[in-house]
């Protein structure tokens, strides 16, 4: 037994002392354009992210532009064909029409083009939502430059929607800053009459400043809308953990890379906070 011990070590230590050697794996590559649009109803400003595939294995080129500043887009919106331009500023491209252009019910089309490759895209406007809010604020967790606040937000609309909701905080001194999420999550299907209440916080511009106002809109998103949305936000909490499982991430442009989705905003519910 002892001899056998002695052989089983020997036969470990000389396992440990092989030289490893990197697995070179080719895997055939072609750069795509990757599109990501968003129509809300009302909105005068039309914005698309368009940016390239990278590829998984290899050394990344550096050289390698990430955004698609060459490429061509265009809406059409009611047969109206708006050309979008590349904002520098913002690396997306926008394009500028009337307000209230972008109406619920209607069907929208996207294109766009780089290096020899089109690709397309539509997407629905859902119906405008309606919403009812009640705010509380969380005082246990209002520090000099956080201010925070539970929000419950409830779809009084006739038809169940994929809702979230956005509020705005006002303060003292005219400026406003948007309450955001403390966490990624999903986006709820609620039905007539259900609820969803998320805390909120928002960077107070500094310590001497106090809320006067805060206004809340509901959104409803349609379903292309709540599948990015809903995979994404599985990324990005799979993303902070060592070991995961590959997330899928839902699209519907034509090269199955990327994502056209539209949302309605409700009309605004105004708490005066003095």
């Amino acid at each position: 037994m002892k001899q056998l011990f002695i052989l089983l070590f020997a036969a470990l230590m000389l396992a440990s002392c092989e030289r490893e050697e990197a697995i070179i794996v080719d895997v055939p590559y072609k750069k795509k354009l990757v599109a990501e649009v968003f129509l809300g109803e009302g909105d005068s400003v039309f914005t698309a992210n368009l940016s390239y595939t990278k590829p998984v294995f290899g050394e990344p080129n550096t050289m390698e532009p990430l955004y698609a500043t060459n490429a061509k887009a265009q809406i059409n919106i009611n047969g109206n064909i708006y050309e979008l331009a590349f904002n520098d500023f913002t690396f997306n491209f926008n394009a500028e029409y009337q307000p209230n252009t972008i109406k619920a019910g209607e069907t929208y089309y996207f294109q766009a083009s780089s290096e020899s490759e089109t690709i397309t895209g539509f997407t629905k406007i859902p119906e405008k939502p309606s919403f009812d809010f009640d705010i509380k604020f969380d005082s246990s967790l209002t520090d000099f430059y956080y201010y925070n606040a539970a929000i419950k937000c409830t779809n009084k609309s006739a038809n169940p929607i994929n809702a979230k909701f956005v509020a705005q905080v006002f303060f003292n001194d005219s400026s406003k800053v948007f309450l955001t999420e403390t966490i990624s999550s999903k986006i709820p299907f609620l039905k007539q009459n259900e609820s969803i209440t998320k805390k909120l916080y928002a960077f107070k511009p500094n310590e001497f400043v106090y809320p006067v106002r805060i206004e809340c809109y509901g959104v409803n998103c349609n379903d292309e809308y709540a599948k990015y949305s809903n995979a994404t936000s599985i990324f990005n909490f799979s993303n902070i953990l060592p070991i995961s499982e590959p997330t899928i991430v839902y699209s519907n442009m034509s090269n199955k890379i990327g994502i056209i989705a539209a949302y309605s905003l409700s009309e605004p519910k105004i708490f005066n906070l003095q």
